[in-house]
């Protein structure tokens, strides 16, 4: 009886944790036309033009330009192997990204807030200016971003329990996200906030300096990262960083956005949400009136993301949701109070 009754909730569990990324799925289905428009970006013809190209044979960085990691295209070329070619099997491989990420982020609100509180931050996530479109849009940005969130939601299991495993796992993430797009480098070091946490936790709680966990832990992780990133780097011929960095932080395209006012540009993607914004403040103010640090974490994060779009040009629609997730993380946090 015991274990019949164990199978039926671990059946429950198991369908509320899907419940979320499937109506997310039907959703987006529902209300972006997938099949119907033929260009939600302009970068999607690009990326479905060299994941064409690569599925044919032409190697990246010598006889295909490409100013992104590899990894995006070689899973779309691997993915129209599987599927066909077609503006609606692309779309739907970003589709899957964006379940990733919605289901990482619910998991990572529900574990540490509770189930409520994470239905309502992926709701207004999911509904907030641009998501869907980016959900459903052949593009770097939202898969990149997909991994990196991962990445953080493994580190929230590992501070749950801290197994070596998690570690190497969460390191593994956010060197795939880098693969995708470099972007995301801004979340190493909030990652290894998440990890220093797990310390200084457990040396709060035991009064003992175990340097052998202090240290293991973290250098697994780095280990992992590096192994994962050069592994990927070198079979597809990306370590060579002149095309990506070159025409991301040269100084041609600093010249061509000289004008750019990137303090306006982020204000304005801001005030698309302002009910969001206002939701933040207070869940700002909360967090520094909170005595306990490593509750921290969404405003590190959206210190540092807002301080690298002040200095990084140009600055692009779809990079809104690099700091919309803080600040719906830091919206949830107002629970804590």
């Amino acid at each position: 009886m015991s274990h019949k009754l164990s199978l039926q909730s671990w059946m429950r569990s198991l369908s509320f944790h899907l419940l979320v990324p499937g109506l997310f799925v039907a959703f987006a289905l529902c209300l972006m036309p997938v099949k119907q428009a033929f260009q939600l970006d302009l970068d999607e013809g690009l990326e479905l033009i060299k994941a064409s190209l690569y599925s044919e044979g032409f190697t990246l960085y010598t006889q295909i330009w490409n100013d992104q990691p590899p990894l995006l295209t070689v899973l779309l070329s691997s993915w129209f192997a599987l599927f066909g070619k077609s503006i609606f099997a692309a779309r739907l491989l970003i589709l899957t990204f964006a379940t990733l990420l919605i289901g990482s982020f619910f998991q990572t609100l529900r574990i540490t807030l509770g189930k409520l509180p994470a239905i309502v931050g992926t709701l207004l996530l999911s509904v907030s200016c641009n998501f869907l479109r980016l959900s459903v849009s052949v593009m770097f940005g939202l898969p990149s971003l997909a991994l990196a969130m991962l990445s953080i939601y493994t580190l929230i299991l590992y501070q749950q329990k801290p197994r070596f495993y998690l570690a190497i796992l969460s390191g593994i993430f956010i060197a795939l996200s880098l693969q995708i797009k470099l972007f995301t480098v801004i979340f190493i070091p909030l990652l290894m906030y998440l990890l220093i946490e797990v310390a200084i936790k457990r040396w709060q709680k035991t009064g003992k300096v175990d340097l052998l966990f202090y240290f293991a832990h973290p250098l697994l992780w780095s280990v992992s990262l590096l192994t994962s990133f050069t592994l990927v780097g070198i079979l597809f011929n990306s370590l060579n960083f002149e095309q990506l960095l070159q025409s991301n932080l040269g100084h041609n395209v600093k010249d061509a956005f000289q004008k750019q006012n990137n303090f306006i540009i982020i204000l304005t993607l801001l005030l698309q949400d302002f009910d969001y914004v206002l939701l933040a403040i207070t869940g700002i103010i909360a967090l520094l009136k909170g005595k306990e640090y490593y509750n921290k974490f969404p405003l590190i994060w959206l210190i540092t993301v807002i301080g690298v779009l002040l200095n990084y040009k140009p600055i692009w629609y779809h990079y809104y949701p690099f700091v919309i997730y803080a600040g719906g993380l830091e919206e949830e946090l107002l629970s804590l109070d």
